[in-house]
């Protein structure tokens, strides 16, 4: 169930035990046609590993099969059904999926690593105090950016944080996580996708 004026996020690894056919069967002509067209093997599992979570989640709610939904893409790429709002982010092997049943929302994941920050510090405009800093500052970005249907390079010439309230959170052990939001949330949800199949 997905309540009003709640943000639900689903945390989801990319390793499944399930075969690669298990979530090809759950997508739709479009998907798989997209999918056909990723040369590469890793980002073509992750594609459809992803999408396949992303039905099972979504029929859940209203108690549909995953076949049955409708997922389209808006103008910037961006899929979007009728009934909700939802978006989805990944890094290294996790999934981070957010969903709400009456605001646009934007979620980021990052997997926390050292790293060569300089040329992206030149671009935030400033330098992070920490590691950690760094990230949040990146996640916040990404997640408005996705929520404003943007390039992350065109939100970076503007002053952080832009318009949108963002929320950080820490999933899992070195992982940084933010949801940029519209509306006032009056709860979150936050749940592993093993823990419910």
């Amino acid at each position: 169930m997905l309540p009003k004026g709640e943000v639900q996020l689903w945390l989801a690894s990319l390793d499944q035990p399930e075969p690669i056919d298990f979530y090809l069967a759950l997508l739709s002509p479009a998907e798989l046609s997209r999918a056909a067209q990723i040369k590469f093997p890793q980002r073509y599992r992750q594609f459809v590993v992803a999408r396949g979570i992303l039905r099972q989640i979504l029929a859940r709610y209203i108690q549909v099969s995953p076949l049955d939904l409708e997922i389209h893409l808006g103008e910037q790429g961006k899929p979007y059904c009728s009934w909700c709002e939802f978006n989805l982010a990944h890094s290294g092997d996790r999934l981070l999926y957010g969903f709400s049943l009456d605001q646009a929302i934007g979620v980021d994941l990052e997997l926390v690593r050292p790293r060569q920050i300089s040329k992206l510090e030149q671009r935030l405009g400033y330098s992070p105090s920490s590691l950690l800093d760094f990230y949040r500052a990146w996640t916040g970005l990404e997640a408005v950016t996705k929520l404003a249907g943007r390039g992350i390079f065109a939100n970076l010439a503007n002053s952080y944080p832009a318009s949108y309230p963002v929320v950080h959170f820490l999933p899992e052990i070195n992982y940084m996580a933010a949801i940029a939001h519209t509306q006032p949330i009056s709860s979150f949800r936050f749940r592993q996708w093993r823990d419910h199949q």
